[in-house]
């Protein structure tokens, strides 16, 4: 007597193509959390860009402002306001070089 069984040969075909499914899964949920962590970098990069220009404008501005608060016409005026004298000898700190050195 004869047995007829289909379904032998097929067990290696279907388990094969279940791991096929499932792998191509794991890499399409991969690909859409690579894509979603670049968007997120770009973003973040051109909010960063925003962020930065508005940070050299301000630099820009304080460097206007000390540069007209330094200029020498107001340097007198401001110590003239202030009561301020120039000092014709001044004392500076000195540091000695040996002891720089030691440590």
């Amino acid at each position: 007597m004869t047995l007829i069984q289909p379904n032998k040969n097929n067990n290696y075909i279907s388990r094969f193509l279940i791991l096929f499914v499932v792998c191509f899964f794991i890499q399409a949920v991969w690909l859409v959390v690579l894509y979603n962590q670049l968007v997120n970098l770009d973003y973040n990069a051109a909010k960063m860009k925003v962020e930065f220009q508005k940070i050299q404008a301000r630099n820009a501005e304080l460097k206007n402002k000390s540069f007209t608060l330094l200029d020498s016409i107001n340097v007198h005026d401001f110590a003239r306001e202030r009561n301020l004298i120039q000092e014709k000898k001044p004392l500076y700190i000195t540091v000695h070089q040996q002891w720089l050195a030691s440590q």
